[in-house]
């Protein structure tokens, strides 16, 4: 079975007044229980809500795809530089990989019951344009391209069942490899330090779909459960160091 599978694990929504902000400043950390973040009754609805599109069937997908948190990647010469930058052979074929990684994603939604694909280019150092479109599933809708409105939620709307995020790395100043968030030091809700996938959890969580899966190393699916609560995570890689990881073949990840 696919590691990437859909399943009915989703994210408990942030609450409507909760307000975001990039900080730098030295606003005292909030102490509050991360499950006093989130409404009871707003999870157990969106989760019934899941459930039921699934056995159902044609419930709809929208699937974050980043690259720093594909299997094959580290932080290296030969490979960081040309994740970030592109114009080379082994960009070439980390996109094939993020790619591959995308269709096994689709692949275990339409399994579980999803028809609508809406794949949006989360990577920014080629100005989101990674995804080798001629071989991403033909049902399947590609956002790619850059300037665009919100950048890695373009697109997400209340019409959409179920979030993902796959080639996801950890947040800035974690062990992870290639860590790092956006521009920022760090992004807080409430005094609640949020990665991209957090950031992206929390776009989705004000329009009511929840986060359903999370792909990378281990400090990012660790980071990401802890900060969501229960969500499905695949582990592609071990970490060692920023630079440095066990890997899985891209076959055994799909």
């Amino acid at each position: 079975m696919s590691r990437l599978l859909l399943v009915a694990a989703v994210l408990l929504p942030l609450p409507a007044w909760a307000q975001a902000r990039a900080s730098r400043d030295t606003m005292p950390r909030d102490t509050t229980p991360p499950a006093a973040y989130f409404g009871v009754i707003e999870y157990q609805l969106a989760r019934q809500k899941l459930e039921l599109d699934m056995q159902r069937g044609g419930f709809s997908v929208y699937i974050i795809a980043d690259m720093e948190g594909l299997a094959g990647a580290v932080r290296n010469a030969t490979e960081m530089r040309p994740v970030i930058r592109g114009g080379t052979p082994q960009h070439e074929r980390f996109r094939q990989e993020l790619t591959e990684e995308v269709n096994a994603v689709i692949s275990g939604a339409r399994a579980a019951g999803a028809t609508q694909f809406i794949v949006n280019e989360g990577h920014g150092g080629t100005l989101f344009r990674n995804v080798l479109v001629e071989q991403l599933d033909p049902e399947a809708i590609l956002i790619r391209g850059y300037p665009k409105p919100i950048v890695m939620s373009t697109g997400l709307n209340p019409m959409v069942d179920a979030l993902m995020i796959v080639g996801a790395h950890a947040n800035a100043g974690s062990p992870g490899i290639i860590s790092h968030n956006f521009a920022f030091d760090s992004f807080t809700v409430n005094g609640k330090v949020l990665n991209e996938p957090g950031i992206a959890a929390f776009i989705g969580g004000e329009m009511g779909v929840p986060m359903a899966l999370a792909s990378g190393d281990d400090v990012l699916t660790a980071e990401t459960e802890e900060m969501l609560g229960p969500l499905e995570t695949v582990t592609v890689k071990t970490a060692f160091s920023r630079s440095a990881a066990a890997v899985l073949p891209p076959a055994t990840v799909h």
